[in-house]
């Protein structure tokens, strides 16, 4: 996505560029505006200057930004792209698509945007014609990488979980350190009850990024839906240290403690979850299981009442409500849930 030239003029580009890929925005974005401060028009500066916006969450920049691009330059294909994954971050799906459309009608052998209105129409839950846009880029790109692996979350999605196992395989295949590919891998093996499997995947995607923070809460899940309860909070405690305000990592220590019949403790972290985030309905509710187990029936009702006034088709809240009421002999309230 990134041009990178040298000329008598774009030596600061370089570094502007090399900073920019290594991940040092500030100062890419710094030396990206001293150029534009003399050269206004220049086309690649402004252009990943606007890869940068959308990069660093402002896609209003980045459209103004490629906007400029385009009027100087209107058959530059691969500026289209970028303005239509600005649109995209923006939900305006109709102008992105329009734009993906314009950059392949420009170079057809351009196998970026077939994938990004593949990911539109993943979007829209149109599966067919998002599998067959990621048919033509790899088509055109056999080793695209991020194709198979959108390719796998379309097969993913209609339930064809072998096919979605082999395009996560096909992604690695060209890419053995993309732990977005491993993680989706271990969610389709999840689907088809190979857990073991699954955790051994999500531990391929720390490996490659240990600080992929819900990969963490992942595997101490499956390893606590195995009963392996020190495993689990181990994985728990992992996530914490990385980011002791990660809501999930205290829903799933609170879950932990239930199921090791600790109702004091599963409470402390459950408030704990609250305190990062009050509307939280998963910890409301496990407050209410919580309470229950320590026979606050009262109690339990009024946190999976607010649970439900948050979302009032939470499943679980409601036939834990009514389970409340039954045990209080509130057959009449019990019934309503």
């Amino acid at each position: 996505m990134f041009n990178i030239r040298v000329n008598s003029i774009q030596e600061k580009f370089l570094k502007a560029s090399k900073l920019h890929q290594s991940g040092d925005f500030k100062n890419a974005e710094m030396i990206y505006k001293k150029i534009l401060a003399e050269h206004p028009n220049e086309i690649d500066t402004l252009h990943n200057l606007s890869i940068l916006a959308i990069q660093t969450n402002k896609p209003d920049i980045a459209v103004k930004l490629v906007n400029k691009v385009i009027n100087l330059q209107p058959s530059f294909h691969v500026a289209y792209n970028t303005r239509g994954i600005a649109f995209r971050s923006q939900n305006k799906y109709t102008l992105a698509m329009q734009d993906f459309e314009k950059a392949i009608s420009i170079n057809t052998k351009y196998a970026e945007p077939y994938l990004n209105l593949a990911i539109i129409l993943i979007i829209l839950k149109k599966f067919e014609q998002a599998l067959s846009y990621c048919n033509k880029a790899i088509k055109i790109n056999f080793s695209y990488s991020e194709a198979y692996n959108t390719q796998g979350i379309i097969f993913l999605q209609k339930e064809q979980f072998l096919e979605s196992i082999k395009s996560f395989d096909n992604a690695i295949k060209y890419n053995q350190n993309y732990y977005e590919a491993y993680s989706n891998k271990a969610k389709c093996l999840l689907k088809i009850n190979k857990t073991t499997e699954a955790v051994e995947e999500f531990k391929k995607v720390i490996k490659i990024n240990p600080r992929h923070i819900e990969t963490y809460i992942n595997i101490a899940n499956e390893f606590l839906n195995m009963k392996k309860f020190s495993l689990s909070l181990k994985y728990c405690e992992i996530a914490l240290n990385i980011d002791n305000k990660f809501e999930d990592a205290y829903l799933v220590k609170g879950r932990l403690h239930l199921k090791m019949n600790k109702a004091n403790i599963a409470i402390d972290n459950y408030k704990k979850c609250l305190l990062i985030n009050k509307k939280n309905i998963f910890a409301l509710n496990g407050m209410g299981n919580a309470s229950m187990i320590l026979k606050q029936n009262h109690e339990a009702i009024n946190f999976y009442k607010k649970a439900i006034s948050i979302n009032n088709k939470y499943a679980d809240a409601h036939a834990n409500l009514g389970l409340a009421h039954y045990k209080l002999r509130d057959n009449k309230e019990a019934i309503k849930h």
